[in-house]
């Protein structure tokens, strides 16, 4: 007697250890299902039909697994997990997505499921006819209300499903606590899954606000500098206007003013260029060309500020290709190179390299000069700061930054107090690059 005892004992233990490991197997493949889908939605948010077609494959892998791999103990009745993710797919999904995982469902059941076929057929019809009339209204819910209503919708057809098989095996008491114990897994496992799927929806939408607020700081920060940067040249060119004017004003007074004006005016255009550059980074004049060639250009037009400043200029160029817009590359040096020149107010050294690696075209702009603090970097390329004496605004800098991106390139920036600062452009040499108006990638291949 003791001996049949023992021997019951160890077969329930071995028994309860495969059902535990089945248990947990299920339970950890939907999980990571889930997640996949949720990361895979990330990826791409702005399509709705991504977010629907992921979601019900996401489902029917589900739905298979837990059909090929149900919980079966000591050959009394199996249990399946499959109405969970019927429940969340449809009920997130609509009645689309149910009514697909309904087609899907029945004949698995069908090939995959050996008891109690036909109130497992019942059961999923009648799931899927509550996710039907459910599903339209069950995302305008709160999320405690979706949470417990998810969970106790797919916990019955669960827990029916579950009662009917152990009824009908007749199965004896310890199957019966067993049983009892699943369905309260059942529960705790579909309620975990619908609060991993609220997590992950919450966290969305606070990055999506967090995403806009930053956009609307942007914006409103670069408002704030175009209003405070065009103002300026408008009042000064609107003064000088007005004083043309006065009839008995000198006609030296009035070209100079006159000057003075167009002068203004110009400069007011050249800060909505700058304006222009933030709105269309990219351009549709990409061209192969050697950065040398261009480099030696920037250096001929600003020579003769070099001169004034008694700044010398140090060049050591090689071939260096990419695929870009020549007028923006040249833009983008030219302040660069002015900014270095700035620096140095007692003169120094312009030092220009260009150089290529098997991934990257390469230039550097070093100076003696003054050089930047950590600070200082950081702040770069931010409007309404500058380093420059002569009237800074910032937007050249932040013309600077967009223009590189613009063309995939990167940007870094080396400085020492004292020392001077060291300025390095990377520029991919084959790299997709992308066309503004037509927002299609392309690749340069020579």
């Amino acid at each position: 007697m003791q001996l049949r005892k023992s021997e019951y004992q160890k077969n329930l233990g071995v028994k309860m250890n495969t059902l535990i490991k089945d248990v947990l197997l299920n339970v950890s493949l939907i999980t990571i299902i889930i997640l996949m889908w949720k990361f895979l939605s990330l990826k791409n948010q702005e399509s709705h039909l991504f977010q629907k077609a992921s979601l019900g494959i996401a489902a029917i892998m589900s739905i298979t697994f837990c059909l090929s791999f149900p919980l079966v103990f000591q050959d009394q009745f199996q249990i399946n997990f499959y109405h969970i993710p019927i429940g969340i797919a449809g009920l997130y999904g609509g009645a689309t997505i149910g009514s697909i995982l309904f087609v899907v469902t029945a004949p698995l059941l069908f090939l995959l499921s050996e008891d109690n076929l036909e109130i497992s057929m019942i059961l999923l019809v009648s799931q899927t006819l509550a996710i039907i009339l459910l599903s339209p209204y069950f995302n305008r819910w709160k999320i405690n209300n979706k949470m417990i209503i998810g969970t106790l919708l797919i916990s019955i057809f669960s827990s029916v499903s579950i009662a009917t098989t152990i009824n009908i095996n007749q199965t004896d008491q310890v199957s019966l606590i067993i049983g009892l114990g699943v369905i309260l897994v059942y529960l705790a496992f579909i309620a975990f899954c619908f609060f991993l799927i609220e997590k992950f929806n919450t966290s969305l939408e606070t990055q999506k606000i967090v995403a806009n607020a930053e956009k609307m700081e942007g914006l409103y920060h670069l408002a704030a500098a175009f209003g405070h940067e065009v103002r300026q040249p408008i009042t000064t060119g609107k003064g000088m206007l007005q004083l043309l004017s006065d009839d008995s004003l000198p006609t030296d007074k009035r070209i100079e003013f006159l000057s003075a004006a167009i002068s203004e005016v110009n400069r007011a255009e050249k800060i909505i260029q700058d304006y222009q550059v933030f709105a269309q980074p990219y351009s549709n004049k990409l061209e192969r060309f050697d950065l040398v060639n261009e480099i030696q250009k920037v250096l001929n037009l600003v020579e003769p500020l070099t001169n004034v400043s008694n700044v010398q200029i140090n060049t050591n160029l090689s071939s260096a290709w990419i695929n870009g817009d020549k007028a923006k590359i040249e833009r983008c040096l030219i302040h660069i190179c002015t900014n270095a020149v700035e620096a140095m107010d007692t003169g120094g050294i312009l030092t220009i390299q260009s150089f290529s690696t098997t991934e990257n075209s390469i230039i550097e702009i070093s100076d003696t000069g003054i050089g930047m603090t950590k600070k200082q970097i950081s702040t770069l390329g931010e409007p309404l700061y500058s380093l420059s004496s002569r009237k800074g605004t910032g937007l050249g800098m932040m013309m600077v930054f967009r223009l590189v991106e613009g063309m995939k390139g990167k940007l870094e920036i080396q400085s020492k107090v004292g020392e001077g600062t060291k300025v390095t452009i990377v520029f991919p040499n084959k790299k997709l690059l992308k066309d503004a108006h037509t927002h299609i990638d392309k690749e340069f291949v020579y």
